[in-house]
């Protein structure tokens, strides 16, 4: 019951609709309602959570001095002065709970390095060349063959009779020939005119001349003599002379040319950002542990001990 002012939760059961007092746990329930009504806006830590934080703290607030007798005579002005301490305060406590998260990831990690590169490239490459190209041959063929034949026939017949007879004969024959072969595999892609060009020697990859002769010569004398006895004499001589003379000429010729340009433009833009973290060794995790215990403070305690002067410290 309050002796000089009003309870805290007095205004809060009211702002809820409430005409008793609350137990405990439907205190919460009340709580819930009322807080942002009661609660003025002020800054919240500027953490990932801040704002969640925030609502739980305000909680916090009411239930902690829940049974607290306000220190203004109205509850209007004390309200006016809750709005001002948060204010004022609470910058400097946000910094405190910002470095606790922080400290909440890894604590005993000692190095943390960030490495940042912002690199532009401009530019243009020209290039320029020439390629030629050239290819050459030549080749040949020469094949020839000679045979000779000679056959020689001797004979004697003796015969009753008288008589001379002489008689001489010669044969002789030469056979000349000249082939002409042309090959051509068509490069250029097609059939028109192919006789007539080819006929004219224009498309030609092969070429080949053949000449040959062929002499044949039979010569032959009889003689025959009578005089009661007749001697004959027979003899036939032959020669037969081939000869075979075989050419070919092979000519290639290739050649190209090439002529290139070409232009680049290069842009490039490179971020890169390294960070490295973790701890250098320096310190075992013993030590690391007593020093952080050492670091520790509860922040929502703090606040609660100033904001202790807005309530009555008679009870």
């Amino acid at each position: 019951m309050a002796t000089y002012t009003v309870e805290l939760r007095t205004i809060c059961e009211n702002l809820a609709g409430k005409t008793e007092h609350v137990e405990y746990p439907q205190i919460d329930e009340v709580i819930a309602q009322v807080v942002d009504k009661i609660i003025p806006a002020y800054p919240a830590p500027n953490i990932s959570d801040g704002e969640s934080k925030q609502k739980a703290f305000n909680k916090k607030f009411l239930k902690h001095f829940w049974v607290r007798e306000i220190g203004c005579e109205t509850y209007g002005l004390w309200r006016l002065r809750l709005d001002q301490k948060l204010n004022e305060i609470m910058p400097y406590y946000n910094q405190l709970y910002e470095e606790a998260a922080l400290l909440a990831g890894n604590p005993f990690d000692n190095v943390h390095l960030v490495t940042e590169r912002n690199i532009k490239e401009d530019g243009v490459t020209n290039r320029a060349g020439n390629t030629e190209t050239s290819k050459q041959g030549k080749g040949g063929r020469e094949t020839g063959s000679t045979s000779d034949t000679t056959t020689t026939t001797d004979g004697t017949v003796n015969t009753t009779s008288s008589g001379k007879s002489d008689g001489t004969s010669t044969n002789s024959s030469d056979t000349y020939r000249t082939d002409t072969d042309r090959y051509s595999d068509t490069p250029q892609g097609g059939m028109e005119n192919f006789g007539e060009r080819l006929e004219d020697n224009e498309w030609i990859t092969n070429a080949r001349i053949v000449d040959s002769k062929q002499t044949s010569k039979d010569t032959g004398t009889t003689t025959a003599n009578t005089s009661g006895t007749v001697n004959e004499t027979s003899e036939s001589n032959g020669t037969n002379k081939n000869k075979f003379n075989e050419t070919e000429n092979t000519a290639n010729e290739e050649s190209g040319s090439e002529n290139y340009t070409s232009d680049t433009n290069r842009k490039n833009k490179i971020d890169y950002e390294q960070i490295l973290s973790g701890r250098d060794g320096r310190f075992t995790y013993g030590k690391q542990i007593a020093e952080y215990r050492q670091t520790l403070i509860n922040i929502d305690k703090m606040v609660l001990d100033e904001l202790a002067t807005l309530f009555m410290l008679v009870y």
